[in-house]
Order: C-alpha cells, then sequence, then structure tokens
C-alpha cells in the first residue's frame, strides 16, 4: 500500500488464490468483504481507493519458472511476501537470471525479517546463497 500512496507508476500483482478468513490477519489489504474474491482483484481495488493514477496489472495464476520470467520482465525491482520456501526460491531465481533487485519480507507471529538481494552487483548475494 506504501509505494501506492508513494505514486509508484506501475506495480503488479501476482496471486492465484482468493481472500479467506485465514488470511486477514497477515493480509491487511482484503476485508471480510472480499472474502473468496481473488486476491489480485481484493487488492487492485483497495489500491486504487488509495491512488487511482498507479497501473496496476493483475496475474491471477500460478507461475512456473518461464511464467515468473516474463511477470518480472519489465518491473525495476521484485517485492517477495510469500509464506513458502519453494515459491520463494523460484522468485529468487527469476530475479537471479534477470538481474532484478529483490525484497524479501518474511514474518511469523512477532518476529520478521526483510532482506534486500541484488544479483546484478557483484558484492551482492542471492536468497538462496543465505537459505
Amino acid at each position: 500500500m506504501d509505494l501506492v500512496t508513494a505514486r509508484v507508476g506501475l506495480v503488479v500483482l501476482i496471486d492465484f488464490e482468493v481472500v479467506k478468513i485465514s488470511n486477514l490477519q497477515r493480509q491487511i489489504i482484503h476485508t471480510t468483504g472480499v472474502l473468496d474474491r481473488p486476491k489480485v482483484e481484493s487488492a487492485r481495488d483497495r489500491l486504487r481507493a488509495l491512488n487511482p493514477d498507479t497501473n496496476i496489472e493483475l496475474i491471477n495464476e500460478r507461475l512456473d519458472d518461464a511464467g515468473l520470467d516474463d511477470a518480472i520482465s519489465g518491473v525495476d525491482v521484485v517485492i517477495d511476501g510469500t509464506d513458502n520456501f519453494t515459491t520463494r526460491f523460484a522468485v529468487n531465481r527469476a530475479c537471479f537470471r534477470q538481474r532484478k533487485p529483490l525484497v524479501s519480507g518474511a514474518a511469523i507471529r512477532f518476529e520478521g525479517q526483510v532482506s534486500v538481494y541484488h544479483p546484478g552487483r557483484e558484492d551482492s548475494p542471492c536468497y538462496q546463497c543465505l537459505y
């Protein structure tokens, strides 16, 4: 939400799931009024309410490696907040192949971490280097 209020020009949202009641405590962009809607549509509507000038593209499907490459080819930075290692490693591979900066965030209970990886720089490890 902060990127949209900061007037970022393009945001690409990728998710293939629908909003569930179990998501709401950690995915605060959604509300009970949008249960069972695709997450990308719910998020788009909320973000457009914050800034209608931001271009928001939706990808409402599970992506394989080739799909991830296509999806991130036109962006400047990738932000990953997924909740499983399989997806995190796949996103990392795509960023590594395309030399895209990756901001990776994770939280569990009352702890969280954020890391930034920039595979285009010689001195930057990637997500898989750490894990």
